[in-house]
């Protein structure tokens, strides 16, 4: 019957480890383990669990006797008080895929193409703007500044595809295995003032249009999510929306 347990129990422990080197990099520690839900009911994984806090000079380890009710409560708790975290720890990195130099020697030609208004040579790589183990809180904001080119006739907008990965060390290209695509970052352009410059490509016979402007990411601590918008010279252009995939 234990062996049945064992992997289950080899998880958990594994999930605080991962914890406790987060915080050891940041020069903290973990001084005390509370086990919750409905599986902390289970006198195997307390003594499995207390052994290891022992181990590691861990010296609170609790149970909570009703320890499988403990996450109800904690959610009715949050709705009736209107808790929200002022701080989190990222648990993945976060960022989205954009156009970069194409390096030679180095990036693969297969995935090779030329921006349509300056022609330059670009690949896909990643640009990580929340790094796993980061603390957030309500003051946590990054701008990043983005270009986009649109043809004429097309719709004026930008599409950034926001992804996730669960490493230390996040890749730079968004087709390694780890990675997993969260959702679109869409910033629709509503008039002629947010184009940056245009000029008419012979290429396309047809006018582009190069959209220039600020991408900022910032903590929601009221809905304890992180959101976006997009602005230029100060001020915000167009309509900033992120549309999540369905799981």
């Amino acid at each position: 019957m234990k062996s049945f347990f064992d992997p289950v129990v080899e998880s958990v422990i594994k999930k605080v480890e991962e914890q406790k080197a987060q915080l050891a990099r940041k020069n903290a520690k973990i001084n005390r383990v509370v086990l919750i839900g409905g599986f902390g009911d289970s006198p195997y994984l307390n003594a499995r669990l207390k052994s290891w806090c022992t181990s590691n000079d861990i010296r609170r380890f609790t149970c909570p006797t009703d320890c499988q009710a403990a996450i109800v409560k904690g959610a009715v708790l949050r709705g009736l008080e209107g808790i929200r975290p002022t701080t989190i720890v990222a648990k993945r990195s976060y960022g989205w895929s954009w156009g970069c130099a194409f390096r030679e020697g180095i990036d693969d030609e297969e995935d090779a193409y030329h921006d349509i208004y300056t022609g330059h040579k670009l690949c896909t790589r990643m640009h990580w703007t929340v790094t796993k183990g980061q603390e957030i809180d309500s003051d946590f904001k990054v701008a990043r500044t983005v270009k986009t080119s649109v043809k004429d006739g097309e719709e004026w907008r930008s599409k950034l595809t926001l992804y996730s990965c669960p490493l230390d060390v996040p890749p730079e290209r968004p087709d390694h295995v780890s990675i997993v695509r969260e959702g679109v970052v869409i910033t629709q352009f509503t008039s002629l003032s947010n184009v940056d410059r245009s000029k008419y490509s012979d290429e396309f016979s047809m006018t582009v249009y190069r959209f220039k402007y600020d991408l900022e990411t910032n903590f929601r601590a009221e809905d304890g999510i992180l959101a976006f918008n997009s602005s230029r010279n100060g001020k915000e252009v167009g309509n900033t929306t992120i549309n999540f995939e369905s799981r």
